[in-house]
C-alpha cells in the first residue's frame, strides 16, 4: 500500500470552493468563524490508511471500552486483528468489487472487521440487526457477489434463512466462542492468519468503501454507494467545522472519549465510528441505549460533544439522573436523522 505517513489535509482560509456557485445565497457563510476554512484540499487517500495513521502513533491507547463485558481494546489490536482478517478474506478471494456483509450491533468486533474488510479493497455493506428476512435476502442479494458475511451470534438464524434464498460461501460469526455447522468463528478464521495485509491498488475517488443501505420506508431498502473519498471529506468538514484552530486540533488527538450509541448500521453512527477513530479518540460501546448510563458515562469520562437523534436527547433530558450528574465537560452536541423540538 502507499505510503501516507506525510499525508495531511491543506486547509484553505482564502479561497471559496468552486462548488459553490452563489455564496451570497448561503446566509449562514456571513457567520462562519474564521477559524473554519473555506476550502479543504488533500490527496485522496483510503479510509483504513487514514484511521491507521493515527492508529500506528498511539498503539497503546484504548480504542473502545466495551460496558457489557467490561472489555477494552487498544489501538494495538485494531491494527493486528484488522490486518489478520483482511489476509484471511484475501485467501478466500475477496477483493475489489466483492462486497462483504456485516450483520451486528455495536459490538467491537464490527470495528475489527470494518477496518479488515477495507484493507481487501471490497466493500463493506453493514446490515441492521433489526431487519427482517426479507429485507436482509434483499440487501445480500443486491449487493452483489458477496462472499462473506460477519454476523452476530444472535442474529445467525436470520442469515442462515437468508442463506437458503441467496448463496453466501462462509459466514462468520462475531462474538461467539462456539461454531456452527455452517459457520466459523471469528477467532477461527484468523487462527494462524499473520498481520498482513494484501497489497491493493485502491483508487479513493472511484472505489466503493461501503455500500449503506436505506431504512426502506418508500419500498426496498437502496444501496447508497459511497467512495473512500465521499467518507473521508464528510469526516474532514467535521473536523474542521471549529472555532479550534487546526494546531489546537492537532494537540487533542489521541485524547477523550466518544459515546458510540448511534447505530454503526446507519450512515450517522458510521461516519461517527470513521471520526473517532481517525482522532484517535476512545470508543465507549454501551449494549443498549439508557440515558441512566449515557450521563454515567458524560460525567465519569468527561465527554466533551455528544451525538445522537431527537429522541437520544428526550430520554436523556427526561431521567432522573440528568439534573443529578455533572454533564459540565460538554461543550457541543451534534443531531440527525429529524429536527430537535424547539423546547
Amino acid at each position: 500500500m502507499k505510503d501516507y505517513t506525510e499525508w495531511k489535509p491543506v486547509l484553505d482560509y482564502d479561497s471559496q470552493s468552486p462548488y459553490l456557485e452563489v455564496p451570497s445565497k448561503r446566509p449562514w457563510l456571513k457567520n462562519r468563524p474564521a477559524t473554519v476554512p473555506k476550502t479543504i484540499k488533500f490527496e485522496p487517500i483510503p479510509v483504513h490508511a487514514f484511521i491507521k495513521r493515527v492508529a500506528v502513533e498511539i498503539p497503546n491507547n484504548v480504542l473502545v471500552h466495551y460496558k457489557p463485558t467490561d472489555k477494552k481494546y487498544t489501538y494495538r489490536e485494531l491494527v493486528n486483528t484488522a490486518d489478520r482478517i483482511a489476509n484471511a478474506l484475501h485467501e478466500l478471494g475477496v477483493g475489489k468489487g466483492d462486497s462483504v456483509g456485516v450483520m451486528s450491533g455495536n459490538h467491537p468486533e464490527f470495528l475489527f472487521t470494518f477496518l479488515g474488510v477495507l484493507e481487501t479493497g471490497a466493500a463493506i455493506v453493514p446490515i441492521n440487526p433489526l431487519l427482517k428476512e426479507a429485507d436482509v435476502t434483499h440487501i445480500v442479494r443486491d449487493s452483489g457477489n458477496m462472499k462473506v458475511i460477519f454476523v452476530h451470534r444472535a442474529n445467525y438464524r436470520t442469515i442462515k434463512k437468508t442463506r437458503k434464498q441467496v448463496p453466501v460461501p462462509h459466514v462468520i460469526l462475531i462474538a461467539s466462542e462456539e461454531p456452527k455447522p455452517d459457520a466459523i468463528t471469528l477467532q477461527e478464521f484468523i487462527e494462524g492468519k499473520l498481520p498482513n495485509p494484501p497489497e491493493v491498488d485502491i483508487d479513493p475517488m472511484n472505489d466503493i468503501a461501503t455500500l449503506l443501505y436505506t431504512g426502506g420506508t418508500t419500498g426496498l431498502p437502496k444501496g447508497v454507494m459511497l467512495t473512500h473519498n465521499n467518507l473521508i471529506s464528510d469526516v474532514l468538514i467535521t473536523i474542521y467545522n471549529t472555532e479550534e484552530t487546526y494546531e489546537e486540533l492537532l494537540k487533542v488527538i489521541g485524547t477523550g472519549a466518544m459515546l458510540s450509541i448511534l447505530p454503526l448500521c446507519h450512515s450517522f453512527g458510521f461516519l461517527v465510528l470513521i471520526l473517532a477513530m481517525s482522532a484517535g479518540m476512545m470508543l465507549v460501546i454501551f449494549g443498549s441505549f439508557d440515558p441512566s448510563q449515557v450521563l454515567e458515562a458524560i460525567e465519569y469520562y468527561q465527554i466533551e460533544t455528544f451525538v445522537g437523534v431527537p429522541v437520544m436527547y428526550q430520554m436523556v433530558i427526561n431521567s432522573p439522573d440528568f439534573t443529578e450528574r455533572d454533564i459540565s465537560s460538554l461543550e457541543t452536541a451534534g443531531c440527525g436523522s429529524a429536527a430537535l423540538a424547539p423546547n
